[in-house]
């Protein structure tokens, strides 16, 4: 692999782990009263397109587990860049 090849893989794999530190926290807490702040609001609207895929398909009671298995799948995108570096 080239050195930019190497650069930009770089460079997306830690601009994807962002996202990733960034819809844990959507998840985390939109399980508190935060999700009546703004903040909240300005992380929702980040996350909410990917999550919204997978919203909706496991549903316990009043909790949609379904945003955790896209975690899981995200996660498994990071691992697979992480062994390409």
């Amino acid at each position: 692999m080239t050195d930019i090849a190497h650069i930009l893989l770089v460079i997306v794999y830690n601009l994807l782990y962002v996202y990733f530190v960034i819809l844990v926290v959507a998840i985390l807490l939109s399980w508190t009263p935060l999700i009546h702040t703004k903040f909240y609001g300005f992380i929702e609207k980040i996350t909410d397109p990917f999550l919204n895929i997978f919203r909706g398909y496991i549903i316990i009671g009043q909790f949609d587990l379904t945003p955790t298995l896209g975690i899981f799948l995200y996660y498994l995108l990071l691992t697979f860049m992480q062994r390409l570096l």
